[in-house]
């Protein structure tokens, strides 16, 4: 606060750095957003899964995390929700 003449200079200072946080978090969800769409298109366009041997439900959570993975599955309807479907990656690691 000692470079800021005053304190509502101070606080206006903070209003518009969380203003930018915020414009950058968007950013950054948006980003996400549409690396998940591109990937879960490229894992079905090209059959992946039957080259690879492997399950979409496996590659998201894997490059972005269990949780968000799971989110993301969710909401492009690759799993109905995570108390029907166990997560299968958790099962996957004991194996």
């Amino acid at each position: 606060m000692n470079d800021y003449e005053n304190r509502t200079q101070f606080i206006e200072k903070v209003e518009n750095l969380q203003k930018q946080i915020e414009a950058l978090e968007q950013t950054m969800k948006s980003e996400e957003d549409l690396e998940a769409s591109r990937i879960i298109n490229e894992f079905e366009n090209k059959n992946y899964k039957k080259r690879f041997n492997t399950d979409i439900t496996i590659v998201i959570p894997a490059i972005f995390g269990a949780h968000k993975g799971e989110k993301i599955l969710i909401r492009y309807g690759l799993i109905r929700n995570s108390m029907k479907k166990k997560a299968s990656w958790s099962t996957t690691l004991k194996k």
